[in-house]
């Protein structure tokens, strides 16, 4: 029976149809759902819902999509400057302004440029958004324009979220509203004095996350300010504070429900002081149900054993009354030591796997001493140096999202199996491809091991390929590979020295969305090695130009003789 036949579907209130499609992406209503029926076509032409993801997206996909959905009919835009799609917020504001998003409740911008940055703030200024995430690494240290926007953004009566991940701003220049509204906020501070004039200035705030804290020193004075009762969560990531400053922190802090601290303390600093934390959380954090933690320790010449790291966590306090079970990792070579909860993970943390021995030992027997490493999610691995044999029969890195190997001049014999045991290779959707021998066409040599790798791994969307050697450069019969590049690959980053290999990827790349030329001769100025092909290039693409490299963002997906730039 066809969809039109069954009329009892479309007896459904639309409310619930679009409860529906609040579950499903906008390619997928547009593209498919749209195109079922003419009732189908209707429901998606008046649906007003649509969260519009514009990352990781092909250029004709952009265009479609932009052209079929009305900007008042966007709750959610995320737009994206990074290396695959490079130039699209250029391009999507040479189309529209933001203000014709009438509907728009959440707006996220990805490495947008300064001078974009300008543009768009001041039609957020008129608009009522609920959430504003902001991701840039210009520099933006000495634009007080900027700074005066962030700070009347601060003040929209409508704003909920406001995650602001800019390193160069000096949060300290934001003043910060007192009528602001905001419940959960992300920055970058590195002054205690900083944090706490956010904990001061806003009334409303229940989850705070703040990243490259630096709460050293006694000199770091902490003012006597009235406790914020109403924050429920805390983060401190990537920063550096001494556990005499975490506590005195904290105490401006006592209804906390949930804290995590993500390297942000020295490990040892705080197993020392364990039984001090365990007081403060009796007598101060009485409502701290969750504590989260992740903590490594790396280069040291003398490590206790796994057992004693791990001894503290396994008092009653901690295994019985909280509940707070810990873990403890350890390898030999490079020597590192992680503490952390089981369900913590850190994103940036890249694991190099060289070991032939991980020791673990748990706070509990509910979690299983058998080394899976669920915390792990970028994993760097040279096969030149061998897979260790007596591997479990699961996967050692079962979440593995980014795999860099450095592969030698000769494929080990047996190590794709060894590889395929030891990582999930379909949880990849990045992998990173390095020559580490001194052969001089090494990748050519390795193409039809490096094709049944991709088989396997065959969710990697970004591809990077780059060369051995002081250069880093890959050799013309290398990039014959690019020819067996599979289509589930929209992504391709690829390390080239002269200007004409350029074309040569585009030209054997049988599938192409984006792709980023890595320039290893720092003695030729990037322009001038790239402006030529500019020029005589075929195809339509945007582009993102810097010192170092070339982003491409292509219109289409295959080789065209119409050339223009945005």
């Amino acid at each position: 029976m066809s969809v039109e036949q069954d009329s009892s579907f479309f007896r459904l209130p639309p409310e619930v149809v679009f409860y529906i499609f609040r579950h499903l992406d906008a390619q997928t209503i547009i593209r498919s759902v749209r195109l079922v029926c003419k009732q189908f076509s209707t429901l998606v032409s008046t649906y007003d819902q649509f969260n519009l993801q514009l990352n990781s997206i092909s250029k004709p996909e952009f265009h479609y999509l932009c052209n079929l959905i009305r900007p008042k009919q966007v709750k959610s835009l995320t737009l994206s400057n990074d290396a695959e799609t490079p130039g699209q917020i250029e391009y999507f504001l040479s189309c529209f302004r933001l203000k014709q998003y009438t509907q728009l409740r959440s707006l996220t911008l990805l490495e947008i440029d300064q001078c974009y940055l300008h543009v768009i703030l001041k039609d957020v200024l008129n608009m009522r958004l609920e959430e504003l995430i902001i991701i840039s690494k210009e520099d933006l240290s000495t634009d007080d324009a900027i700074t005066n926007d962030l700070s009347m953004v601060t003040s929209l009566p409508t704003l909920r979220k406001f995650c602001l991940d800019i390193v160069t701003l000096d949060v300290s220049r934001i003043t910060w509203s007192p009528m602001s509204m905001i419940q959960h906020l992300e920055i970058h501070c590195q002054s205690v004095g900083a944090y706490c004039e956010i904990l001061h200035r806003l009334p409303h705030l229940q989850i705070l996350v703040v990243e490259q804290l630096l709460a050293i020193y006694s000199n770091n004075a902490i003012p006597d300010l009235k406790p914020a009762c109403q924050l429920s969560s805390l983060t401190f990531k990537y920063g550096s504070i001494n556990m005499n400053r975490l506590r005195a922190l904290l105490l401006l802090t006592p209804a906390l429900n949930h804290l995590y601290l993500l390297r942000s303390v020295n490990m040892h600093d705080f197993i020392l002081h364990i039984f001090e934390w365990q007081l403060l959380v009796e007598t101060t954090l009485s409502l701290l149900t969750k504590f989260e933690f992740f903590l490594v320790e790396t280069g040291q010449s003398f490590f206790p054993s796994v057992e004693l790291v791990i001894a503290p966590f396994q008092t009653p306090f901690w295994t019985e009354i909280k509940r707070w079970y810990a873990i403890c990792d350890y390898t030999t070579h490079p020597q590192s030591i992680i503490v952390h909860s089981p369900s913590a993970h850190d994103p940036q943390f890249e694991y190099i796997f060289y070991s032939k021995h991980i020791s673990r030992s748990t706070s509990t027997p509910i979690i299983s001493n058998v080394p899976i490493m669920n915390h792990i999610r970028i994993l760097r691995l040279d096969l030149s140096t061998g897979i260790p044999p007596g591997l479990p029969y699961t996967s050692v890195f079962p979440n593995i999202e980014w795999l860099l190997l450095g592969l030698p001049d000769v494929w080990p014999p047996g190590s794709l199996r060894s590889l395929s045991t030891l990582v999930n290779l379909p949880s990849v959707t990045k992998l990173t491809l390095e020559m580490t021998g001194s052969s001089e066409h090494p990748l050519k040599m390795l193409r039809y091991d490096v094709a049944s790798l991709l088989k396997l791994a065959h969710n990697v969307r970004c591809l990077y390929l780059l060369g051995a050697g002081n250069n880093g450069h890959l050799s013309n019969c290398d990039l014959d590979v690019c020819s067996e590049i599979p289509e589930n690959v929209k992504h391709l980053s690829v390390s080239i020295t002269m200007a004409y290999q350029m074309d040569l990827v585009v030209r054997k790349l049988k599938y192409k969305s984006s792709i980023n030329f890595l320039c290893t001769q720092s003695y030729h100025p990037v322009e001038e090695i790239y402006l030529k092909w500019f020029k005589d290039d075929n195809g339509s693409y945007s582009y993102r130009l810097t010192g170092t490299s070339l982003s491409v963002w292509f219109d289409k997906m295959k080789h065209t003789k119409k050339h223009s730039v945005y």
